[in-house]
């Protein structure tokens, strides 16, 4: 099934706000303290892990639970 155009932008909103806290606290409690025995590859690589786990577990619970949610209120 299709997800609609309320479904993606309650999907966008949601990982951009759990990509700001989890940046935020890989930042102050990982990156922070840990800041010159880090290069700046291994930041990078750390977030870019930490983007690519988050925005596939987002996708693949908003493709399966939201839409479930969604269109079950659709249909009284």
């Amino acid at each position: 099934m299709k997800q609609t155009r309320i479904e993606s932008v309650i999907e966008r909103t949601v990982d951009l706000i759990s990509a700001f806290l989890i940046s935020w606290c890989v930042y102050e409690f990982y990156i922070y303290p840990n800041v010159n025995s880090l290069s700046s590859f291994n930041v990078v690589l750390i977030f870019t892990i930490i983007s690519f786990v988050r925005s596939y577990f987002w996708r693949r619970f908003f493709n399966k639970e939201l839409h479930k949610a969604v269109h079950s209120l659709l249909k009284f």
